[in-house]
């Protein structure tokens, strides 16, 4: 039987009938402009009807389904976000290995954090209400903990770096976030060298004290020092904020990716000083368990949500 294609879904109908049997179209009418979709592609479903009940010909309007991602572009057709596949297996395996390292240095720095709160010459006290500065008792171990700890930071850092770009040419989401790294890393090094500036500084200020006519007294000769480390140290904070944001807009799309509501409960408790360590760990069983979807039989790819 001869049979001619519908112009707004694409079906074929015979010849001869009054309404397309898949879309309700009345066959020979013009389709409203902008409504008509191209037949089907390769991978692509171009249907943008569903209809009504067997033989009532009632037409109901339903978005269009997305193509595959990396197909090209088809006019009416939206490209949805690009999802894992057995292509891109090998880049999201070492994205994820990357992540569990981070998840691990993550907290490694929280321990070495605490250390440093605990040791006993950690603290400090004035000497009394006109001390300028806190007399600091800092220690070698201080420091020691201090520049572990910025090590630690860096590694961490330059792992999140690894599984941004991992992923950023098979999913431009994640383009963004890698070149945010850098801001990370730079703001880092310059906070921790205003930091060290400033309370190596205040150690030796602890003399210095203001007189009853509003002037200072003893050795006070390290206030420009104290100033410079100052003027280090809040750019390098601006940009370890702008820096961290783009992680965790990094570390939120992997949720996104792979369908992982625990990447996304982890990246909040990230923000939470208190629950950082939980979100550390929530990163890592997210990393860990998508590793394990993605590693599934050698024909394929495990599905995902």
């Amino acid at each position: 039987m001869a049979t001619v294609p519908c112009g707004r879904c694409g079906g074929l109908a015979p010849v001869g009938a009054g309404f397309c049997p898949f879309c309700g179209t009345t066959l020979g009418s013009s389709a409203p402009v902008g409504s008509s979709l191209p037949t089907s592609a390769p991978g692509v479903y171009s249907a943008a009807v569903s209809v009504g009940q067997r033989g009532e010909g009632i037409a109901t309007p339903v978005p269009p389904l997305y193509g595959y991602p990396g197909q090209p572009a088809i006019p009416g057709v939206p490209t949805g976000p690009p999802a894992p596949s057995e292509a891109t297996r090998t880049s999201d395996m070492e994205a994820l290995s990357y992540l569990r390292w981070a998840a691990l240095m993550i907290l490694a720095s929280s321990a070495v954090g605490l250390l440093v709160f605990l040791l006993p010459n950690s603290n400090f006290a004035p000497n009394d209400h006109t001390t300028l500065s806190a007399t600091f008792h800092f220690g070698a171990a201080f420091y020691a903990l201090l520049l572990v700890s910025g090590a630690l930071a860096v590694v961490n850092i330059l792992l999140l770096r690894g599984a941004f770009h991992r992923l950023a040419p098979i999913d431009a989401r994640f383009s963004t976030p890698s070149k945010l790294v850098w801001v990370l890393l730079a703001g880092a090094a310059l906070a921790g060298v205003g930091l060290i500036v400033v309370l190596v500084t205040l150690q030796h200020l602890g003399n210095c004290t203001l007189n009853a006519t509003g002037g200072f007294t003893g050795n006070c000769q390290g206030l420009a020092t104290l100033a410079l480390g100052e003027l280090i140290l809040l750019p390098g904070s601006i940009l370890v904020i702008i820096g961290y944001i783009g992680c965790l807009i990094g570390l939120w799309r992997l949720g996104e990716r792979y369908q992982e509501s625990s990447f996304k409960i982890g990246t909040v408790l990230l923000l939470i000083p208190l629950l950082s360590v939980a979100g550390a760990v929530l990163l890592f069983i997210a990393a860990h368990t998508t590793r394990a979807k993605l590693g599934g039989p050698a024909t394929g790819m495990r599905s995902f949500p």
